[in-house]
């Protein structure tokens, strides 16, 4: 299972305050790496750790020097249930000794880092262009730059999670939500509870009746709930089309046994609600519309009153669920040519799909611990599944999916520069011909001439970096194996030289190259070697960056190194008590 940032925040009442020493020794370099992003697998940390973590989400977490200065680190994922995560601090890790840092937790400072503070992720990577770990935040660039990655389309986007359980047919299609212990499916006019092996615990077989006895309203559809606080909130409404219906409110029905508690209005929005979902930093319940996917509307959890909208950057069509998890909604349309899951920042801007299967609709959708729960209708009739969906877990607890198939590749606006080091963890699914893993080119354009491309290149089953004006640059070992991760990198010096490693090694080099990419080229594109879609990936990436510098070749191979092997790479200490 791929492991996520728990929304809950305190795990315990155990204000001590510990650290654990991380030491880099002098054998694991060849040489001094100067602000150095040292890969900690936190599976590795001593058990102490996990009993006196303050808070499940690492909101505790800090790392700092022997002196107790603060080290910027990013914390990339952490599952307190499974005791895994992974971060990165930053340190300058000396060949003419051992470099220690210590990770600091259960302190007082119980809050996670802002991204932009002086020890926050962006300072972390401030030394990179672009950064992108992906994981359950795909599109964001670690930097902080704000140009964080676009899909070809919103619908369009690879694939950035994976069905990793799925659950009995249950008879429903409209929605679902998950309280930690009991799932809630509801159809038209029903509610099942389900304990968590799905053994059904309890039925409401006419909420749609309680709402009509209380209020006098003769409403007929249940839309996808959410529950809070022992409360389940299920938007109901008399619905006929997609352009006709009326009486919308929020109903509320008791967890416990789905007894009727009461409904609520929002008729006077005239908005169709379709799904609803609980936002926990602002206390407001928000309400999709199937019709309408420009907005969410806003209510007040006290009281269901309006408290405005939320308006999205690009339209989703017809929304059939949506929840608020890790900082972020994410929205299910069921539309012709969509049926996806879609990422949406938290102030509406819509980045694009995760996730989607062929057939069937995409109906309500929720969140645990390590994942969000889709209820995948998968014959448009009520036969209703509950899945599990994950980020890919190809490097560091993220990667995205690219089928050969598809039209779809990620790209981010990036300076040009002649003097660069691209890296990438890559997969191959297939080696059916030329394949681009990562092009910096100009975007929209199809001109060679322009691009430098990091390739899987057919002709001579090796990896290459290539450009019209040089050529090839190959390297020398055996074909990449399918499924296998590598860690690629190529390095380029203004016209001096190119260079090729695959996994820490194997350097091919080739000198007196053409300054490339071109000076016009302004795109970073994973998947695809330009807008001709021409050689687009089947396979997976993972951990990207593009750097304004030659890295050495003592830097890629600490690097690979460290990604590959943490635990050898540095040594955990015990626990200490401050």
């Amino acid at each position: 299972m791929i492991p996520g940032i728990v929304a809950g925040g305190v795990f315990a009442v155990d204000r001590r305050q510990y650290r654990v020493p991380v030491t880099v020794p002098a054998a694991s370099i060849g040489a001094t790496l100067t602000n150095f992003p040292v890969y900690v697998d936190l599976s590795t940390m001593p058990s102490d750790f996990w009993d006196h973590l303050y808070r499940q989400d690492g909101g505790d977490i800090r790392v700092k020097d022997s002196g107790g200065t603060d080290i910027p680190f990013d914390l990339i994922w952490i599952d307190y249930a499974g005791r895994k995560g992974a971060l990165f601090y930053k340190q300058t890790l000396t060949a003419g000794g051992d470099t220690v840092a210590y990770i600091h937790y259960g302190s007082s400072e119980d809050v996670l880092v802002p991204p932009t503070a002086p020890n926050g992720r962006n300072a972390v990577w401030s030394d990179y262009h672009r950064v992108f770990t992906f994981g359950s935040d795909p599109f964001t660039d670690r930097t902080g730059s704000g140009n964080n990655l676009t899909p070809t389309a919103v619908n369009q986007a690879p694939f950035q999670f994976s069905n990793t359980s799925t659950s009995p047919n249950l008879g429903v299609h409209q929605g679902l939500a998950w309280d930690g212990t009991y799932y809630y499916v509801t159809d038209n006019n029903l509610i099942r509870k389900y304990d968590a092996s799905f053994n059904l615990v309890a039925s409401n077989t006419n909420p749609c009746g309680d709402v009509q006895a209380a209020t006098g309203d003769a409403v007929n559809h249940c839309g996808d709930p959410c529950v809070v606080d022992g409360v389940l909130y299920v938007p109901v409404e008399r619905y006929v089309s997609i352009s006709t219906w009326s009486l919308m409110k929020i109903a509320r029905f008791r967890a416990s046994d789905l007894a009727f508690l009461g409904a609520d209005s929002i008729a006077a929005q005239n908005h169709e609600a379709s799904s609803i979902c609980y936002r926990a930093d602002d206390d407001m319940l928000y309400v999709s519309s199937y019709a309408d996917g420009s907005k969410l509307w806003k209510y007040a959890r006290s009281d269901r009153s309006y408290q405005g909208t939320l308006s999205l950057s690009s339209t989703i069509p017809q929304i059939q669920g949506v929840t608020y998890w890790r900082g972020a909604f994410w929205i299910n349309s069921d539309a012709s040519g969509w049926d996806s899951t879609i990422r949406v920042t938290s102030d509406g801007t819509v980045q694009g799909r995760v996730w989607g299967i062929t057939g069937g609709n995409y109906e309500g959708i929720d969140f645990n611990d390590t994942g969000l729960l889709v209820l995948h209708d998968t014959t448009g009739s009520a036969d209703g599944v509950v899945r599990e969906i994950q980020p890919l877990d190809i490097a560091l607890g993220g990667g995205v999916d690219f089928p050969r198939v598809s039209t779809a590749y990620l790209t981010s606006a990036v300076n040009r520069y002649t003097t660069w080091t691209i890296g990438v963890s890559v997969q191959l699914d297939t080696r059916p011909g030329n394949m681009a893993i990562a092009s910096y080119a100009l975007s929209g354009s199809t001109s060679d001439a322009i691009r430098a491309s990091l390739v899987y290149r057919h002709q001579t089953e090796q990896m290459g970096l290539w450009n019209q004006t040089d050529g090839w640059l190959n390297d020398t070992l055996t074909p990449p194996s399918i499924g296998v991760t590598y860690r690629m990198h190529a390095t380029h010096t203004g016209t001096d030289n190119r260079k090729i490693y695959r996994d820490g090694a194997n350097m091919q080099i080739d000198s007196g190259v053409a300054a490339k990419p071109d000076s016009t080229a302004n795109a970073l594109l994973l998947g695809a070697e330009d807008a001709s879609l021409s050689e687009l990936l089947d396979g997976k990436l993972g951990f990207v960056y593009l750097r304004a510098s030659e890295l050495s070749a003592d830097w890629i191979a600490a690097e690979y190194s460290n990604l590959s092997a943490p635990g050898s790479f540095y040594i955990v200490g015990s626990e200490e008590e401050l």
